[in-house]
């Protein structure tokens, strides 16, 4: 019986091993939200709103990490709808695309677990 066991999680160590470490990102990146959130105003944040076919719209959107590391970051606006589903994001090298990338879906995924 513990074989088998065994068997069939050796099977799947890789997904396993995943899963963990995704995991442990999430759980740095909650821990780093916590941290700026008592060490900055909370007004600065709010919690969202879902809808079930509305839009994807984040306003003054900030990244919640490298916000915590430089005072003068920029805040980002981005909107998302059946209309207008994608975006192309241009500029230069070293400009913040994915900066700009990150930060939305970071803040999407705060927002889906309850930050």
């Amino acid at each position: 019986m513990v074989q088998g066991l065994v068997a069939a999680i050796r099977k799947d160590v890789s997904v396993l091993t995943l899963l963990a470490e995704v995991l442990c990102l999430l759980d740095m990146l909650v821990n780093s939200f916590s941290h700026t959130i008592s060490i900055n105003p909370a007004d600065r944040y709010t919690r969202p709103e879902f809808t079930d076919k509305g839009p994807l719209e984040i306003d003054s959107g900030r990244h919640p990490i490298l916000e915590s590391i430089h005072n003068d970051f920029i805040p980002n606006n981005i909107f998302l709808s059946e209309a207008s589903n994608m975006a192309i994001v241009m500029g230069p090298n070293m400009s913040g695309k994915s900066t700009y990338l990150q930060q939305f879906c970071l803040i999407v995924i705060l927002a889906q677990i309850g930050c």
